[in-house]
């Protein structure tokens, strides 16, 4: 009974609308690191249609990552931690990186001819070579003690702890950010607070605003984007009046800036009731989310990918680059669906022999 109970609830977990939201954060993070880590020169003495979509395009990497932290703590305060999930996460990470990493040295002896071996990409969580993923599995191993907080306070003190937390770490620091470049030099302010505080918002948003309608939701979203992309463009005109040339390291595009924060909240919110038919096909798209991530954001393979292979940055000032960027995008999208496919298959035999479980069960105290 306790097991059926258990796929009801995974089932639900599992909603089309909230796989397709993090299937399209997948894809925002994709085309913000397109574009970041794509070398272009951003020289130019106005801004025009390409600089307008790379400006546009920049937006959804940090927006995605508060949503997908956001997404933790929706559904991490109706679940307990589970040390099988985490090892199981922590052996998807290491072994996914070496898998692709094996490749791409591979690519890069034969092809290239470059050794740029570096023993710390083989164990990517204990030397933090991929952003936010230690931080989220920080956050994951403490879910436990949040969520113990959270259901000790009452609804309004919740929300007061919600509203400081705020204040101190987005909405002071997004007022003030003309008085120090980078808002996130805020005193107490660290990744792990952030994602904290993140976490606790989503988890306030599943226990008490989870009956807003996604048409409202909409509006608060498209609102907010306008507000957000408001600031983003005026900076840089301003910017290239001056420097002649555009810049993607404004505070405007820092995680906690206040329209970064409230568009991630207000995506939630919309696919929170969003009502869509289930589909295998999007649900099982989106759990190579994590696959498509390492494949494509390793420290290596950044620099394999845009500077050897897709090269986007020779198409930076011509008609081309919108429509080859979208190319890019797919490709890696597919890449990263591809090696999830191919290395799902070595995790299944690994996660299901008998060294891991042991390991397990001498870690959580089983007999």
């Amino acid at each position: 009974m306790i097991k059926n109970k258990r796929k009801l609830f995974m089932k639900k977990n599992r909603s089309t609308n909230f796989e397709l939201l993090r299937l399209l954060c997948i894809i925002f993070i994709i085309t913000h690191h397109t574009i970041v880590h794509g070398s272009f020169s951003l020289n130019c003495d106005k801004i025009e249609i390409n600089q307008i979509f790379m400006l546009f395009s920049t937006t959804g990497g940090s927006i995605a990552v508060d949503i997908f932290v956001l997404l933790a703590g929706y559904f991490g305060i109706k679940n307990e931690f589970k040390i099988h999930h985490f090892i199981k996460l922590v052996f998807e990470v290491e072994i996914i990186s070496l898998f692709w990493n094996v490749i791409i040295y591979i690519y890069i002896y034969i092809v290239k001819n470059m050794e740029l071996f570096d023993i710390k990409n083989v164990f990517p969580i204990v030397f933090h070579r991929y952003s936010y993923i230690f931080e989220y599995l920080f956050i994951y191993a403490c879910s436990n003690i949040i969520n113990n907080f959270v259901y000790s306070l009452s609804k309004q003190k919740l929300k007061l702890i919600v509203v400081i937390l705020l204040i101190n770490y987005s909405i002071v620091p997004s007022i003030f950010s003309w008085l120090d470049y980078d808002n996130t030099n805020i005193a107490g302010f660290t990744m792990n607070i952030w994602f904290i505080t993140m976490y606790i918002v989503g988890a306030y948003i599943r226990l008490y605003l989870n009956e807003i309608s996604w048409e409202k939701g909409l509006i608060g979203l498209i609102c907010s984007y306008c507000c957000l992309l408001t600031f983003i463009y005026t900076y840089n005109f301003h910017y290239v009046k001056e420097n002649l040339m555009i810049s993607f390291d404004t505070v405007f595009l820092k995680r906690n800036f206040i329209f970064t924060f409230s568009t991630s909240v207000l995506w939630l919110l919309t696919f929170s009731n969003l009502k869509i038919s289930f589909n295998k096909t999007i649900n099982y798209i989106s759990s190579c989310s994590l696959t498509i991530f390492l494949f494509h954001d390793n420290v290596i393979a950044r620099n394999v990918l845009w500077n050897h292979v897709f090269r986007q940055n020779k198409y930076e000032y011509t008609n081309e680059l919108i429509p080859y960027l979208v190319l890019v995008v797919i490709c890696v999208f597919a890449g990263g669906i591809v090696i999830s496919a191919m290395s799902k298959k070595i995790l299944t035999v690994l996660l299901a022999s008998k060294t891991l479980v042991n390991i397990e069960r001498r870690i959580s105290g089983w007999k």
